[in-house]
């Protein structure tokens, strides 16, 4: 260390222990409990060949409408597509955190064989809503996925949150080619999409967590000045 000051000596460790603490947080960011059926990369052109995302050639979408972001974030009603009674698995656990969190819009468990999702109404599908829904949580395992974004798109949803991984993170040209053919249908409509191999969006300030994340069980969130905006399943 001759001729390296001690503050540069301090940053060096500090780099080097927070590299590590990201390695740490990467390898150990499974949840057993949910992994059977939650992977995103972001969606483009893509090169069958060579599963890689063709970045640099990536038809970006254009945002058309602003209310879409609202749609998101700070829906008017809510749609869960495979909506389950058990608040413990995938498509039950938003229903609970919609409750606990004091929503206040309209949701719409979707699920045809039962007529009530944890003490509130189920519909069939998509299309037997009273209403079009601001957002859909599509929580349904990946060979339904594709069918369930594409009705989403019909129905005139904003925004659509996909939670089933097995996609673009993958190499399997067909998981990829449904992908793409899953982001088509979604821009074609108008229609954002979230995921796929995404854990939900999450807004306190009105009660909107559409989100399977167990974080939310073990930590009290509390609203505060402090926003992060990631695209690292890691940091959500």
């Amino acid at each position: 260390s001759r001729g390296i000051d001690a503050d540069t000596r301090r940053t060096s460790v500090g780099a080097v222990g927070q590299r590590r603490l990201i390695r740490s947080m990467t390898y150990n960011r499974k949840d057993s409990a949910l992994e059977a059926s939650v992977s995103a990369q972001q969606t483009g052109n893509y090169d069958l060949q060579s599963p890689r995302l063709q970045s640099e050639n990536a038809e970006r979408p254009v945002a058309t409408h602003p209310g879409l972001l609202s749609a998101a974030l700070n829906p008017s009603s809510i749609a869960v597509v495979g909506a389950s009674d058990n608040p413990n698995k995938i498509g039950g656990r938003p229903l609970l955190y919609l409750a606990r969190f004091g929503y206040k819009g309209r949701v719409y468990p979707i699920n045809p064989h039962r007529a009530e999702v944890q003490g509130v109404q189920a519909y069939p599908d998509i299309s037997s809503l009273p209403e079009t829904p601001d957002l859909a949580i599509v929580a349904v395992p990946s060979p339904w996925v594709g069918s369930a974004v594409a009705d989403c798109a019909a129905r005139g949803v904003g925004a659509a949150i996909v939670m089933a991984s097995g996609y673009g993170e993958t190499a399997d040209a067909s998981a990829i080619a449904a992908q793409h053919a899953m982001v088509q249908h979604a821009r074609a409509a108008g229609m954002r999409l979230i995921g796929p191999n995404s854990q939900g969006l999450a807004n306190f300030g009105t009660g909107a967590l559409a989100s399977f994340s167990t974080m939310f069980l073990e930590v009290e969130p509390l609203d505060g000045p402090v926003g992060i905006i990631s695209q690292s399943g890691m940091m959500s």
